[in-house]
């Protein structure tokens, strides 16, 4: 646990330096009414159409909604830590064709009966996280270049439980007997992801088993709250 707090502020601090150094725009970001667009590559190249020897970020870029692929010369000062800068939204089926791989390495369970309240920390439990909602802001500097998005959706995920008569109050009427179960995972969770590694606050989920001994399972159908982690698959769409 210690070195996922210590990851998770080493990134923070990584963040909040980068942050610091956006503080110069290029003065002609994109052309009025542009909307969304999917950078393709960035390098450094002189605009052929000026007769001056300066040397441009060049943006190759498919402009979504004239359906087709334009270049963009940015004049951007080294020296100021100028960039360019563009920023897309999605919502329902566009956000969807987003998802990510997610696991959620901290489980905070709610009180039970007997006024415990849980936690369990480990990787085990993988999923896919969909999105219903996505902002995504990139970023492009001569010499580097930086993705933030933001997105709201649901985990799903697949489980494994050990159940004994210890957590299912008895089911197995046999002190000896255990098997590892199949049970399902799902839960709400709002994400920010940082050039591909993602963070997530999960506020409410909830683990359900698909037998009758898992839905003895003392947590079955019980409120939980966590933290995920998780990576950008850009596998769809733009």
């Amino acid at each position: 646990m210690k070195r996922i707090l210590t990851f998770l502020l080493l990134i923070g601090v990584t963040c909040l330096c980068n942050a610091q150094e956006q503080s110069f725009h290029d003065p002609e970001i994109w052309k009025k009414g542009l909307g969304k667009i999917k950078v393709i590559s960035t390098e450094l190249s002189k605009d052929s159409t000026l007769k001056d020897s300066k040397v441009y970020l060049k943006v190759h870029f498919y402009d979504i909604k004239n359906k087709m692929f334009r270049d963009y010369f940015a004049d951007l000062d080294s020296e100021k830590k100028e960039y360019v800068s563009h920023s897309n939204s999605y919502r329902c089926w566009s956000a969807m064709r987003q998802f990510s791989i997610m696991t959620v390495p901290f489980k905070v369970r709610a009180r039970n009966k007997d006024g415990y309240v849980t936690a369990k920390a480990d990787v085990d439990n993988v999923g896919f996280f969909v999105p219903f909602y996505v902002k995504s802001i990139d970023r492009y500097w001569l010499d580097k270049s930086s993705s933030h998005k933001i997105s709201f959706g649901v985990l799903l995920a697949p489980m494994a439980e050990e159940l004994s008569d210890k957590n299912t109050q008895n089911y197995f009427n046999d002190s000896e007997k255990s098997y590892t179960a199949f049970m399902f995972s799902t839960s709400l969770a709002a994400t920010y992801t940082y050039n591909k590694i993602t963070f997530a606050l999960i506020p409410a989920g909830f683990d359900f088993g698909t037998d009758k001994a898992g839905k003895k399972w003392i947590n079955n159908g019980r409120y939980w709250f966590g933290f995920g982690l998780g990576i950008d698959t850009d596998l769809f769409g733009f």
